[in-house]
């Protein structure tokens, strides 16, 4: 079935997939807010987007993103009641969605013929409302919206409810505390240094970890200062969205990864022997 702007169709699944495909090089990052009869979230747990890629009712997961195509899943039967609308809608770091060819957003699931909808957007704007999952007389459908904002996306999120933090005036600089040069513990008369990343005495070249009372085996580059650079793998950043830092996705993947490592190990300890003995003290 093939929708226009404004069209409306049924939904019949409980668990639908929704997919946007663009045919430039842009990167479209999908997003959805979950909102009440009054049109707003909730909470900020209510806003899906790439740093907060599931709701935690596990009723939407934001799948994949990247060049070219994005997915998300819709888990309709895990909607909870308060929710009446889910706002699917996507978003541009460069450029505008003038130079996004052939947006097209498809709604499917296993059984049933996908929903398509090709999003003409010839307007110069940075954030658009794709569509919308809404309940009518106790039942699910979706509509083909297309409503570019041109306040951007942190207009849009705002519109719905998003409590954005201002950014800082200033960011605080980081100074280089001084080091003993045989990697000893600071002796009581030095002020406590905290843990952190300081500079190696023996390689100007590279930061070394101390623990808060001994220097590590644990070292890594220094790169050059660029806001636009991850200060921890050298790597280009993502823009900064609401005021916060940008983050790295690779480094925010290599991070995703290890949490999720260290939950399948903890949650191995405690159903085996529970929150103490060896194995528990070795998580931490």
């Amino acid at each position: 079935m093939k929708l226009v702007r404004g069209g409306n169709a049924p939904i019949t699944a409980s668990t639908v997939t929704v997919i946007l495909e663009w045919g430039s090089q842009c990167e479209v990052d999908p997003q959805a807010l979950l909102l009440t009869e009054a049109g707003k979230i909730r909470t900020n747990d209510d806003f899906v987007f790439y740093n907060a890629a599931k709701h935690p009712t596990g009723a939407v997961s934001l799948d994949e993103s990247g060049v070219g195509s994005a997915k998300l899943t819709v888990s309709l039967a895990k909607v909870e009641g308060a929710i009446s609308r889910i706002v699917v809608s996507g978003s541009v770091d460069r450029g505008s969605f003038r130079d996004v060819s052939d947006l097209t957003v498809t709604v499917q699931d296993a059984n049933s013929a996908p929903i398509l909808f090709d999003v003409d957007q010839p307007e110069a704007v940075t954030a658009i409302v794709l569509g919308e999952f809404y309940r009518r007389n106790g039942a699910w459908k979706f509509r083909a919206v297309g409503q570019g904002w041109a306040s951007g996306l942190r207009g849009l999120a705002e519109e719905f409810g998003v409590e954005v933090d201002e950014p800082p005036a200033t960011q605080p600089s980081l100074g280089t505390p001084g080091r003993e040069p045989d990697y000893v513990a600071p002796q009581e008369h030095q002020p406590r240094m905290e843990p952190a990343w300081y500079a190696d005495a023996t390689d100007t070249n590279h930061l070394r970890w101390w623990n808060g009372t001994a220097w590590t085996d644990d070292i890594r580059q220094v790169f050059p200062a660029d806001p636009a650079i991850c200060e921890r793998c050298g790597r280009a950043k993502r823009v900064p969205r609401f005021g916060t830092p940008p983050p790295c996705r690779w480094c925010e993947s290599d991070v995703n990864g290890f949490m999720e490592m260290w939950r399948f190990q903890a949650w191995q300890v405690l159903t085996a022997s529970g929150p103490h003995g060896t194995g528990w003290n070795e998580l931490w």
